[in-house]
């Protein structure tokens, strides 16, 4: 591992303590607005985005960049498949912008741009930075490379370290903590969200679909916090002397990218299904694309299910028995939709209706979330 600069050294403390204090500030300004957010997870990309172009130009500069890299058998040389599985990985999130559609001025522009904007960066910074890795260690010993330093793992701590200096590398160790940080307030406005919508449609208690006067939907976030909490308390204590990094991180974010892929997937081939009956004219945006991506992400997620200890970093018995669990989730939530149907089909019809309520709020450009709780009321079922 590199030797961090002293200034970086600090207190030990216990790492839920930490964690506590964390999820309590991701909490705070999840439900101060998304605007509030936005800022903050803005200024974490653009520097860290900044960083790894920086990265990637000093390789090129240095070394230079080689398009060996692309060759068929470079390419096809390794395992192909668990490459394009952990390169799935890398797109997990990009759906996000959808679910603040209803906060969003004017959603049909600013939701399109920014989904296809996040693609292409996230694409395209990733196979920049990979490239320069790959050429950085040279073809040849970069497999064996990463191998060695897979334990620690420090391989582009290494590396940018070796091209930037130890003044970048300093920065590079901040924004690792602030990226981690930025990537918990993401997630936790997604998943409030995601119970936000659920419960608005009835199909988890309505409780949650409220909103405080910022717009935000604070009990689902609550409810998000509380289960953060019982999940980090759980690993610390089943795991009381060994770092979460060890433990909580590498499963949880498999467990969560494998998650974030079967949603994908389920949404894929709903927008087919949906615009199917529909009867829509535009088959590439409506079936062909989303067919495509269905397919895609169904070989991804049978292949991350198969695969998941190498995607989680461990092949302890609870962690090759985790992705079983989301595959119960599917069956019984299709389970749970025929039920619902049979003996809520208000509730039923009810989930359509949302989403024609969403496709009005679009045309108005009115802002549903923005209301507060007294403006949110229930109509009653009958």
């Amino acid at each position: 591992m590199v030797v961090a600069p002293e200034l970086l050294n600090g207190y030990t403390i216990d790492w839920f303590l930490a964690a506590l204090v964390l999820f309590i500030i991701v909490f705070a300004l999840a439900i101060s607005g998304i605007s509030v957010s936005a800022v903050v997870l803005g200024i974490a990309l653009v520097l860290e985005v900044v960083l790894v172009f920086v990265f990637a130009v000093s390789v090129a500069i240095q070394d230079g960049l080689s398009f060996e890299a692309f060759s068929p058998q470079i390419v096809f040389g390794g395992s192909l498949w668990i490459g394009l599985l952990l390169a799935a990985t890398a797109f997990i999130g990009f759906e996000a912008t959808a679910l603040f559609g209803e906060e969003a001025k004017d959603p049909r522009k600013t939701i399109p741009r920014a989904t296809y904007t996040a693609i292409i960066v996230i694409g395209l910074m990733h196979a920049f930075a990979a490239w320069a890795i790959v050429s950085s260690l040279g073809l040849n010993g970069a497999q064996q490379t990463a191998l060695d330093r897979l334990d620690a793992g420090d391989l582009t701590l290494q590396l940018i370290d070796k091209h930037l200096g130890g003044l970048m590398l300093i920065i590079m160790l901040v924004l690792v903590v602030v990226s981690l940080f930025a990537a918990q307030l993401a997630f936790h406005n997604s998943a409030g969200r995601y119970l936000y919508a659920l419960g608005r449609a009835r199909v988890l208690p309505y409780w949650l679909a409220k909103t405080n006067s910022k717009g935000s939907p604070q009990r689902a976030l609550f409810v998000n916090f509380v289960f953060a909490l019982i999940v980090a308390g759980i690993f610390r204590i089943t795991f009381p002397n060994q770092p979460s990094i060890e433990t909580l991180v590498p499963v949880g974010l498999g467990f969560a990218t494998l998650s974030i892929m079967i949603v994908q997937a389920i949404a894929a081939i709903s927008v087919v299904v949906y615009f199917r009956k529909k009867r829509d004219a535009r088959w590439w945006s409506t079936f062909v694309a989303p067919g495509l991506g269905f397919l895609a992400l169904l070989v991804f997620s049978a292949m991350a299910v198969v695969n998941f200890p190498i995607v989680a970093g461990s092949d302890a018995t609870y962690v090759v028995v985790l992705p079983w669990i989301l595959v119960v989730a599917v069956v019984g939530g299709i389970i749970y939709s025929r039920v619902l149907k049979t003996t809520k089909p208000q509730v039923y019809a009810g989930l359509s209706e949302d989403l024609e309520k969403f496709d009005s709020a679009y045309g108005s450009q009115e802002n549903n979330m923005s209301r507060t709780e007294t403006e949110q009321e229930p109509a009653s079922f009958p």
